[in-house]
């Protein structure tokens, strides 16, 4: 007897096939009568059978994402394999180099054939940035920015001429944008703008060749553990994909701006790459930096949210 309120009428009186007696409910009313409703143990029974097996089976990544184009994706080696396909030949490696041109001459109007003249590289810096426009990319500031570079060698300029009478120094910094597809294919680029929350605006300096599709920047709110995907060019290796979630919906403040903590297998030269949330493939934000911990093997990166990269293309992106 599977229920106190289960049995089986084996001598079938009341022309019930046996069927429909195996689990009969049976009640006692105040008249002492038997009220009969056939399979309602039945019914109990595989309700209990369900509640008791659906908690132990492991369904893995039960959400499913419906990507532009009508693709279901229901697991992140799927959403891995439409990001490469659809995402990440947007994402360019960004490579920097600042060069010091240094030329010594022997009068004040610094002409004619120099004393001394030197070309030295004094920056080289691997990134990532991400197509937002037609002919434009969006970065971070540390990656291009080639202003410490100038300080440094006004300096060295001056303190130069000081202890050198006679002597005039012309120094020029050179800072030139690559910019490569994960086919290998270049373009050269300018600087646009920065912006002190780590953000940079390139522009394509031959926009005609360049056919590239831009990458929606995301107008919603972020969650924390919501899952993301970042693309970027780790140690110089184009277009790595990898996974994480967003740590906690609230922004770090500091002092060059808002920042999103990020919990993903991030290191250095993943700066610039794009987070794509898993549920519409948008931008939620750009890698700013990264926060290494020998002990641990996960790595916590802070990004710049949409908020903030929304309010800088607003302002500095030119409109069409």
């Amino acid at each position: 007897m599977l229920f106190p309120c289960c049995k089986i009428d084996r001598n079938l009186k009341n022309g019930y096939p046996w069927w429909r007696q195996v689990f009969s409910f049976q009640g006692v009313c105040s008249m002492k009568t038997y009220i009969k409703i056939p399979f309602i143990g039945a019914i109990l029974f595989i309700v209990l059978l369900f509640s008791c097996v659906m908690p132990l089976r492991d369904t893995g990544s039960s959400k499913q994402y419906l990507y532009p184009g009508q693709q279901t994706i229901q697991d992140i080696d799927s959403a891995h394999a439409w990001a490469r396909k659809h995402r990440a030949n947007s994402v360019f490696a960004v490579e920097t180099t600042v060069t010091a041109d240094l030329q010594i001459f022997d009068n004040p109007e610094k002409t004619g054939k120099p004393l001394f003249h030197s070309r030295k590289v004094i920056k080289q810096s691997t990134g990532a940035g991400t197509v937002i426009a037609e002919g434009y990319l969006i970065s971070v500031k540390h990656l291009v920015d080639d202003t410490e570079v100038i300080e440094k060698l006004k300096k060295m300029t001056a303190g130069t001429e000081k202890d050198n009478p006679g002597k005039y120094i012309d120094a020029k910094v050179i800072t030139q944008y690559s910019l490569v597809d994960s086919k290998g294919k270049s373009f050269l680029a300018s600087l646009v703008a920065v912006d002190k929350n780590d953000l940079s605006l390139l522009k394509v300096k031959n926009p005609e060749r360049f056919h590239y599709s831009p990458i929606e920047v995301s107008r919603k709110k972020f969650f924390s553990d919501e899952s993301i995907i970042a693309i970027g060019s780790p140690l110089g290796v184009k277009n790595v994909i990898t996974d994480g979630k967003i740590a906690r919906k609230d922004l770090e403040k500091m002092k060059d701006g808002d920042y999103l903590y990020l919990v993903a297998p991030i290191v250095p030269g993943n700066s610039g790459g794009p987070v794509l949330t898993l549920g519409d493939m948008k931008m939620i934000g750009v890698v700013s930096m990264v926060m290494l911990e020998q002990s641990s093997l996960t790595d916590i990166a802070l990004v710049v949210p949409n908020t903030v990269i929304n309010k800088f293309l607003d302002r500095e992106l030119p409109k069409e």
